[in-house]
Parts: structure tokens; C-alpha cells; sequence
């Protein structure tokens, strides 16, 4: 979410809260009794928090107007301002060396000019004063060149960002990824910050800080790293970050209803959803007539046909959605796609079940009967997953027809359609990469 919508009647958006205040949180640690200028300071919530947690004074500035007037009306008090400007010319409306601290959190991907807007943050601070600043991961969000955000004017990966900014700061005391956190919390019954369900964003607000939390090592491959990090952030003048391995966070409590939900899942661009089952049109095709290589040829044109026809359930259920939305959709239609999700969740369980199995039997080509056996198995499942999905199909299509008026199940219909997008996910490229690994080996154990 490009910008935050703090009007009571939104929706209040608890993973736009901690994605947006884990920025900020970023320097909290140091802005107690400094005066603070927030570049692109948006509708002024960072603002306010940088003043709550300890700042003498925090003046926020944004070229947009409409921000600054909405920042005004929700946030400004005595310790925070805000005024219009921009980047380049932030220079012009203050004095030289006038701030103790500088943030400026997702603002140089907007610029027309970054090596004047790093020189203005420098020409701003004073000496020994501290310079907190964050860049997205747009590569991650957005892969191709084609693709990008329509409000950002570049893309930047981590070592491109690094470089330019080390061209007019210097080296920071520390370089931080920003990403999704996942643990467990102990919160009091009854007693933990919750949204009221009318207030809307502006509830973002009422941020407590943990009385103790660990951070537990990251597994193996599992954690940030630059190319999949949601953001990049860097620090000047608080040499303390270097010694540390993680400089604020912003937590969303969860019920463990949210593995079911699949809460993350809204946030993703809407290009993606969930990544569709391509399997290469001839892979299986050239297996020749021997018992394994026969199995698994087989196995991987029922893969293949199983992402064809996947991509086709969900191209029409696209259509049925637009037709849903024209009718305001109907709780029939909820229904239905909340059974396929259902039988999703449970295949997924089965494919991480046979996840290790399939890892254990390419590492030895002397087991491949059972490997075979295996596959037979599955090769069962895919096609009972097929059944359902026909199933599951012919219940949409004779649900698109007695579509009635339903307002309420908007919101709703939206994340359960992203649901049952997984079902169409749950052959990753491991597997397939895994299944072709294989065929090779036997062929190979063949020929010898």
C-alpha cells in the first residue's frame, strides 16, 4: 500500500500497520531529545511516533499537499509540524545543519534527483547528528522490467541503493533488511492492544512496546537476504547499531486461525496471488518404454495437465468474480470456494509430507522401485485432486447462476478467491525441478 488511509471509515489494515511502523521503529531507539526532520513524512503517523517515543520536535514535510493537510488533522501537535516540499528543494525552507536527526523512510525511489536529495539530507544535519533511511525491494515485488510500482520512478536492488547512497554519506555504521517476522507471543487475556472494528487506520497508533522478546536463529536459508528483504535500511551516527543484529520491529498479534487464512496472501501484488503450476510441454514425452521411465513420464504429464486445467479453473473463476461483483456476490459462492480451500489446505499438508521422501529418494538411484511406488501414489492423489476440482467447478457454475445480492460478502469473497488460488500452487518449481532431477537419473542408471 502505496499510502496509508487514516479516514474512520477505512478498514483498519493490521499488516499495513506493522510493515509501516517496523520502518519507523527503526529509529526509535535514537530519537529521544533530538529535533528530527521526517522526509516524505506521508499522512504524518511516523511523525507523531518519533514524538511520543521521546523527540523534542519533529517537522514533517511531503509534496503532496492533500498528505500534509491529513497530517495536520490527525497528528500535528505541539512537538510535530508539517509543511509541503520536496526533496530537492527541502534545502530552501530550512537553515543549514538544523536537525539533530533525519529520517527518510521509502523516499528515494521517488526523486528525480537522489544525489541532490542525499546532499540536501547532509547539508540539514548537524555535525555528529544521525541520518536513518530506507529504500523497497521493488525486484522482489516487482520481477521484470516491465512490471514496477506507478509511483516510484526507479527499482532498485540492495547493491545499487548501497552505492549510490554511500557516494554522499559514506559508509553507515550498519546496513539492515526489513522482512516478515513469524513466532510466537504471550499476550494477556483480554489485555492485548486490538482493533475496535469502526476507528480504521488511525488505531495504528496505539503501538506498545514488548516487555521482552527473543530472536531466535533464522533456518537455514530461511531468513532476509537482499534479494527477497522487503526494504533496505542504513544508519549514520549511532555507531551502537553496528553492534547489534536487529534494530526494531513491529508485531501483529494472530490467532492460529491465520495459518488457515493465509493472512499475507492480501498483500501480495495482485499480478502474483500465487505462483500457477508451468510444467515444459514435452517434459515426459521423450521417456522411452521401460517400467520407471514410463511411471514417471506419466506422472509428469498428469503435473502438466493438472496446471492446464488449473489455470483454466481459475481463468473462470476470475470471470465469475466480475460477475459476482456486478451482484454485489453472493453467499453461495462463498460456499462453494470455501470447500475448495478446505480440500487445498489438506493437500498441501500431503505434499509436505512427501517433501522430504522425494528429497530422500533422488539422493539414491538404488531405491527407485520404491521411488516408483511413490509416485504411483501420488500420481493417485493429482487425479483425485482433479475430481474435486471438477467438482468444485460444476458447484461455481450452477452457484453463478442464482447469484443474488449480498453487499456484505465483498471484502470477504476477495481474500477467499485468493484462497483457493492455492490450489493451483501447490506444485512449486522444487517439486517439478525434483521429478525431471529424477527421470534423468534413472536414465542415466539405465544406460550404465
Amino acid at each position: 500500500m502505496e499510502r496509508l488511509n487514516f479516514n474512520e471509515s477505512g478498514a483498519y489494515e493490521g499488516i499495513e500497520a506493522a510493515v509501516h511502523i517496523a520502518r519507523y521503529s527503526f529509529a526509535k531507539h535514537c530519537c529521544a531529545g533530538k529535533r528530527v526532520l521526517d522526509i516524505a513524512c506521508g499522512e504524518g503517523y511516523g511523525s507523531r511516533l518519533l514524538a511520543n517515543w521521546g523527540a523534542n520536535a519533529v517537522v514533517g514535510v511531503d509534496v503532496s499537499q492533500e498528505a500534509i493537510v491529513n497530517a495536520e488533522r490527525y497528528f500535528a501537535n505541539e512537538k510535530v509540524s508539517f509543511l509541503r516540499g520536496t526533496a530537492e528543494s527541502i534545502t530552501e525552507q530550512f537553515e543549514p545543519q538544523s536537525f539533530d536527526m533525519i529520517v527518510s523512510f521509502e523516499t528515494i525511489e521517488h526523486v528525480q534527483d537522489p544525489l541532490l536529495f542525499l546532499r540536501n539530507m547532509r547539508a540539514l544535519l548537524k555535525p555528529g547528528g544521525i541520518i536513518a533511511i530506507s529504500c523497497p525491494n521493488d525486484w522482489w515485488y516487482f520481477p521484470t522490467e516491465e512490471q514496477r510500482n506507478p509511483y516510484h520512478l526507479r527499482k532498485y536492488h540492495f547493491e545499487e541503493f548501497k552505492e549510490q547512497v554511500e557516494s554522499v554519506l559514506g559508509r553507515p555504521d550498519a546496513w539492515f533488511l526489513g522482512g516478515p517476522i513469524f513466532g510466537f507471543a504471550n499476550l494477556r487475556h483480554e489485555g492485548y492492544w486490538a482493533a475496535d472494528g469502526v476507528s480504521g487506520q488511525i488505531q495504528m497508533q496505539r503501538t506498545s512496546a514488548a516487555r521482552d522478546a527473543q530472536f531466535v536463529p533464522a533456518e537455514f536459508g530461511g531468513g532476509p537476504q537482499p534479494k527477497n528483504a522487503s526494504y533496505f535500511l542504513g544508519i549514520w551516527g549511532a555507531p551502537d547499531y553496528a553492534l547489534t543484529s536487529n534494530a526494531g520491529a513491529a508485531i501483529l498479534p494472530l490467532s492460529m486461525d491465520s495459518f488457515k487464512t493465509g493472512i499475507f496472501q492480501g498483500h501480495l501484488p495482485q499480478k502474483d496471488g500465487l505462483p500457477m503450476v508451468h510444467v515444459p510441454a514435452d517434459v515426459g514425452e521423450k521417456a522411452s518404454a521401460d517400467e520407471g521411465s514410463v511411471a514417471l513420464s506419466a506422472l509428469a504429464r498428469s503435473i502438466r495437465d493438472f496446471g492446464l486445467k488449473a489455470e483454466v479453473a481459475v481463468a473462470e473463476l476470475g470471470l465469475m468474480r466480475e460477475q459476482a461483483a456486478e451482484n454485489q456476490i453472493a453467499r453461495e459462492l462463498y460456499a462453494v470456494i470455501d470447500t475448495v480451500r478446505s480440500d487445498a489446505v489438506k493437500m498441501q499438508r500431503d505434499i509436505a509430507t512427501f517433501r522430504p521422501q522425494l528429497s530422500w529418494y533422488r539422493e539414491r538411484e538404488g531405491e527407485r522401485a520404491r521411488a516408483l511406488e511413490e509416485a504411483a501414489i501420488w500420481k493417485a492423489e493429482l487425479e483425485r485432486a482433479l475430481e474435486e476440482l471438477g467438482i468444485a467447478q460444476s458447484k461455481m457454475q450452477s452457484t453463478a447462476q442464482a447469484l443474488g445480492q449480498a453487499h456484505e460478502e465483498i471484502q470477504r469473497i476477495t481474500l477467499e478467491a485468493v484462497r483457493y488460488r492455492k490450489l493451483c500452487a501447490i506444485l512449486p518449481s522444487w517439486f517439478r525441478s525434483g521429478i525431471v532431477s529424477l527421470y534423468r537419473k534413472l536414465r542415466l542408471g539405465k544406460k550404465k
